[in-house]
C-alpha cells in the first residue's frame, strides 16, 4: 500500500504519504495485539467442547480480539483508499487495490465469525462450523488477497522504479507462499505457510514504507 505516494510524490501534496504511513502503522499495531490477545485460542482442528470452554472463560478476551481485527481491516482497507487515489492507475495498482479489499473483507468476516462462534446455547455442530469458518476467513481466504496485494504492489514499484531490489525479491517469495497457504482448505499441512504470510507480510510491509515513500528511484 505503501509506495503508492512514492509513484505520484512529485506531483501530489505530502499529505497522502502520511496518510499511507499511518494506515500501515495501524495495521501492523493491530495486527500484533490481536496475535497477542489470542495466542491461547484453540487451534482450527479444535473440538465444541475445547472451543466453548475458552470463549466462556475469555468471553471478553475474544471480543477485544475481535475488534483488534475488524480494526485491522479498516487500517488495510484505509490504505487500500489511499493506494487507488494517490496513484496512476494501471494493472498492478487495480490488482494491489483489489486485494488489499479483498485481504480486508476476509478479516472482517473472520472477526465476525468468531463472536459468533462464541455465542451461549450453540450446539456443538454450530460452533465448530463458525470457528472453522473464521479460520478459513483469516487464514486462507486473507493469505489470498494479501498475495495479491504484494503482487500488485511490487510490480508497480518495479516498473516505476520507487522499491528497493530486496523487497521485490522478498515479495517474489511471499506470493507464492500465499498462494500455496491457501490450498489450506484442502491440505491441512498447508496451514503451516499461514503465519509466514501474516508475520513476514507485516515486516515486508513495514520495511517498505519508508524507501517508498520517499519518492527516490532505486
Amino acid at each position: 500500500m505503501t509506495f503508492t505516494v512514492a509513484i505520484t510524490a512529485t506531483t501530489r501534496p505530502t499529505g497522502p504519504r502520511t496518510s499511507a504511513r499511518l494506515a500501515v502503522s495501524a495495521f501492523a499495531a493491530t495486527t500484533l495485539g490481536y496475535v497477542i490477545i489470542n495466542k491461547s485460542m484453540p487451534h482450527p482442528g479444535a473440538t465444541a467442547t475445547t472451543i466453548r470452554a475458552y470463549t466462556d472463560g475469555h468471553h471478553t478476551t475474544v471480543l477485544v480480539g475481535s475488534l483488534l481485527l475488524v480494526a485491522s481491516a479498516a487500517a488495510l482497507a484505509a490504505a487500500a483508499a489511499i493506494l487507488r487515489r494517490g496513484a496512476h492507475a494501471g494493472t498492478a495498482v487495480t490488482t494491489a487495490v483489489t486485494g488489499a479489499m479483498l485481504a480486508a473483507a476476509a478479516l472482517t468476516i473472520s472477526a465476525f465469525a468468531t463472536v459468533i462462534s462464541a455465542r451461549p446455547g450453540l450446539d456443538d455442530a454450530t460452533v465448530t462450523a463458525w470457528a472453522h469458518g473464521a479460520f478459513l476467513a483469516g487464514g486462507p481466504a486473507y493469505a489470498a488477497g494479501f498475495g495479491l496485494m504484494t503482487a500488485g504492489l511490487a510490480l508497480a514499484g518495479r516498473s516505476a522504479g520507487t522499491m528497493a531490489r530486496y523487497l521485490i525479491y522478498t515479495a517474489a517469495v511471499l506470493v507464492p507462499v500465499a498462494a500455496v497457504s491457501v490450498l489450506t482448505v484442502a491440505l491441512p499441512a498447508c496451514a503451516y505457510l499461514l503465519p509466514v504470510v501474516r508475520f513476514g507480510g507485516m515486516l515486508w510491509m513495514l520495511a517498505a514504507l519508508p524507501s517508498i515513500t520517499t519518492g527516490r528511484r532505486r
